[in-house]
């Protein structure tokens, strides 16, 4: 092998090392089309990926890892998992990134997953100097977009919020919404705005409304309903389930808005 051939296949595995460490747990609880589409794929492709693994070719393909679904209590989180061994229809690897809300299992614990029961894969490939898979990864990654004329463009100022202990008065604050991202505003002499996070999609049509939103590279659901210029807005923390309803509770805040001038 070439020594430019040898470095090509240890920067590749490297960035991918690195790019599996960084990456944000992905949450199951969803309700995401993308990301239930994403799993899916992974699933169903993963002969293909146990084909190349199976070749122990370590020049061509440096690093592989499976990602497997990890529950405490309410929480489920998908974790990369490196050094991995196939044996017996199961994956073996060390959790290679940091658990957001999982505490049983840390980075460099080992865990076994059923090859049925993966939900995603990737592999270095040092001959097209590429990584082959991630395909959860794709399906969180920020969405672009511009949503256009949608209805909640404008000023909302807030009349009450409530974290699931009551609601409770915000006086002065207000949140913002433009094509494509969502602030909140405090109002008076010198009003301040700051950035809460990207619009990632809209869906008028479902019932509540839906409204997802993209920050750091992580979606977070939310459901709203518009009577007139009288807003109700859910917003779940990222990790949580998409909210069936517009009651607080537990892992989000209902603010109850009003359009400004009204």
């Amino acid at each position: 092998m070439t020594l430019s051939r040898i470095l090509g296949v240890l920067m590749l595995g490297i960035f991918m090392s690195a790019a599996l460490a960084e990456d944000p747990p992905t949450p199951i609880k969803t309700d995401d089309e993308r990301m239930d589409a994403a799993i899916a794929e992974a699933r169903s492709r993963i002969d293909e990926f146990l084909t190349v693994l199976k070749t122990n070719d370590k020049e061509r393909y440096p690093k592989f890892a499976v990602k497997a679904a990890v529950t405490e209590g309410e929480h489920v989180e998908h974790l990369w998992l490196t050094d991995i061994k196939f044996v017996a229809g199961h994956f073996t690897g060390n959790v290679g990134n940091d658990p957001h809300m999982i505490t049983k299992v840390k980075r460099g614990d080992e865990i076994k997953v059923a090859k049925n029961k993966i939900s995603d894969w990737v592999y270095a490939d040092a001959e097209k100097r590429a990584m082959v898979g991630r395909f959860t990864d794709k399906a969180m990654e920020k969405p672009v977009v511009d949503l256009g004329e949608h209805e909640l463009l404008g000023l909302w100022l807030v009349k009450e919020v409530d974290a699931g202990k009551g609601a409770r008065e915000q006086p002065g604050a207000a949140i913002a919404f433009t094509r494509n991202a969502v602030f909140m505003v405090q109002l008076g002499d010198k009003a301040t705005r700051a950035k809460m996070a990207d619009l990632a999609q809209i869906d008028t049509k479902a019932w509540p409304k839906q409204i997802d939103f993209s920050r750091e590279d992580t979606l977070g659901y939310g459901a709203y309903n518009l009577d007139g210029d009288n807003l109700t807005l859910s917003i779940r923390n990222p990790g949580e389930q998409r909210p069936t309803s517009l009651k607080a509770s537990p892992g989000g805040m209902v603010f109850q808005l009003v359009r400004e001038g009204e």
